[in-house]
Parts: C-alpha cells; structure tokens; sequence
C-alpha cells in the first residue's frame, strides 16, 4: 500500500513537472530583431585623431522582446557578429581585423548586461542594437575607410539551449573572426554603407 502510494505521488509530480515544462518552453514569447536596410553618414559616429580612426560607433536596429506567456521567460542575447566587406582589397586592413562588436543598449541608453535577462509576464523590452569597431594597431585613414568601405555583413553565432532552472549561460566559446565567418556561415543581414 505504501509503495503504491509513493509510486502515484512520483507519477503526479513527473507528470506535473512535464507539464511545467512544456508550458514553459512554449509560452507567448516573441523576439523580433530588426536591423537597418542601409547605413548613413549620420547613422556613424567617428573618433579620431589626425584623419586616422580611433573608434566608430553605430546605431544597427532594434530587439524587440514581448512576453505573454504564463511564466517570467529567462532569456539570453543572441551572439551576433559584424564584418565590414571593402570594395576592393584594402592592403592596411585584413580580413580578421574587420570584426565589428555588437551590444545591446536600453532604453535608458545603458548597456545591457550578456547574463540571461528575465522577463516578467505580460512586459515588452525594446533594445538598440549598437555596432563598435577599433582599429587597434592599425592606423586607417577615415578618408581611405570612407571610400573603401561597401557593406556590413551581419552573422548569428548559434548558442547553447538556455535551461530555466540553470542561472548561468555559456555562449558557444569559439572565438569568430571574418575569414572563418566567410568560409563557414552565411550572413543574417548585408546592410549597405553609404558614408561617403
């Protein structure tokens, strides 16, 4: 009688647990990530120093987020890569030295953190997607940049299934530069640059 008792509270809270988890996983959650079709001059802010680049910095789209599900949804930014395509080849700039940051900025214009996000029920969160680029030990001309420049090729690094009960998440660690971007995955956006 007692096992038997036992035996039907694991079945009800396996059963329960099971629900729980498909309500979780497929709750209203949308996430609409929207990027500019072309980018201006006045889309770019430059800083530098005797026509050569220290940093650019520039406004790509928005992340929409909307949760109207039953649960708060734990969520994680996704990985996104940028690579500035050149008309021509450009002999001071090579193929890894192109990458192109993205981060994520609030309404408030504060940085979002990468931890998981959570979002309460019933809450939509819009985010700036910015892009950031820094030479480093290459001195470029803002002049030759401007004429050189052609697109931005934009490329989702896959990441690892968030577990709701897990606080942490590791994004796929590999570190991504352009020519291996190139060869192995097609880009989620080319967006024009027109800076000239």
């Amino acid at each position: 009688m007692k096992n038997t008792l036992y035996l039907i509270v694991v079945a009800f809270l396996f059963t329960l647990s099971a629900v729980l988890l498909i309500l979780y996983y497929t709750q209203d959650f949308s996430e609409e990530i929207s990027f500019k079709d072309i980018l201006l001059k006045a889309d770019v802010e430059y800083k530098y120093s005797r026509d050569v680049i220290q940093e650019i910095n520039v406004d790509l789209g928005n992340l929409n987020l909307e949760n109207n599900g039953l649960f708060p949804e734990i969520y994680s930014f996704p990985e996104i890569v940028g690579c500035i395509d050149f008309k021509s080849n450009m002999t001071a700039v090579s193929r890894r030295q192109v990458r192109v940051y993205l981060g994520y900025v609030n309404e408030k214009n504060y940085p979002a953190e990468k931890n998981p996000l959570q979002i309460p029920v019933g809450e939509k969160i819009t985010f700036k997607i910015k892009g950031s680029y820094t030479p480093y030990s290459n001195e470029i001309s803002l002049l030759k940049l401007q004429n050189s420049v052609q697109s931005l090729s934009l490329y989702q690094i896959s990441k690892k299934e968030q577990n709701p009960f897990d606080s942490y998440y590791d994004y796929y660690s590999n570190y991504f530069d352009c020519n291996s971007l190139d060869l192995n995955s097609k880009p989620i956006k080319v967006i024009p640059i027109l800076i000239q």
